[in-house]
This record gives structure tokens, sequence and C-alpha cells, in this order.
């Protein structure tokens, strides 16, 4: 007698959503120059906390795989990189385990961690506007 089991289609990861998942990290991967660090890893985080908890463990490498080449360059972008705290964290999120909720978790760390190294940003909205004098003897007349 053989069985056949039948896994409800909720409990896979559909292929339309790894596709919108990679999407996202293309289109966040494209904004690295405009949006500041911190953003970027809320954003990122979004994309996290918008995964299901049903995730195959190839799944989940897969996802967690793309998901944590954009955190490291990201890291390696703000000159995170060379910190014991956040090779660490990087660490133990390979080490996370096999289940979803694990991971996610050890994520979230890695993320807060990378949040926490960031040096403090300022927010403006425009350029900042600098005056130079510059002593018009000094200035070339065929210019």
């Amino acid at each position: 007698m053989s069985a056949t089991i039948i896994a409800p289609a909720h409990s896979r990861f559909e292929r339309e959503q790894v596709t919108v998942l990679f999407d996202r990290c293309q289109v966040l991967a494209g904004r690295f120059g405009e949006l500041s660090a911190s953003v970027l890893i809320s954003e990122i985080d979004g994309l996290v906390v918008g995964l299901p908890a049903s995730l195959t463990r190839p799944e989940q490498i897969m996802v967690g795989g793309v998901l944590g080449h954009l955190l490291a360059r990201l890291a390696r972008g703000a000159g995170l990189d060379g910190r014991a705290d956040v090779a660490r964290a990087f660490f133990d999120l390979a080490d996370a385990g096999p289940t979803m909720e694990s991971w996610r978790l050890q994520w979230f760390r890695a993320t807060a961690c990378c949040a926490a190294a960031l040096p403090s940003e300022i927010v403006t909205h425009e350029p900042p506007i600098i005056d130079v004098g510059i002593e018009t003897e000094a200035l070339d007349p065929h210019l």
C-alpha cells in the first residue's frame, strides 16, 4: 500500500510570490544611492515580515540567500563590513536553524545590529548650499 501525500496549496511559497520578492529586492538594490541605509534596512525588514512561516527549508535558503546578499551589500556600502558585531550578526544569521521563525528572529537581530552600527544620519531633503569664496586673482582669465 502506497500513501500519496498532497500538501495544501498554501503551504508552498508560490512562484509568483518569489518573483515579486525578487523584483522588490532588485528595486531596493537600485535605490541604494537615493535612500539612507536606515530606510533601506526598514524596507528590507518589510519584505521579511511579509514572508510566510510555511516556507520549506529549500525556499528559506533561497529567499534568505537573496535577502542576506542585499543586507550584506548595504552593510558594505555603509562601511559596516569591518565591524566585529556586524560580522557576528551575519554568522548568527547563517546559523539560524531550520525553522522559518528562528531564521526570521536572527534576521531581525542582524538588521537591528546593522541599524545600531550606522553613523548618525542627518535627515535633509535638499543638499546643503556651501558658499565658497574664491579670490579673483586666482581665476584663470581664459576660462
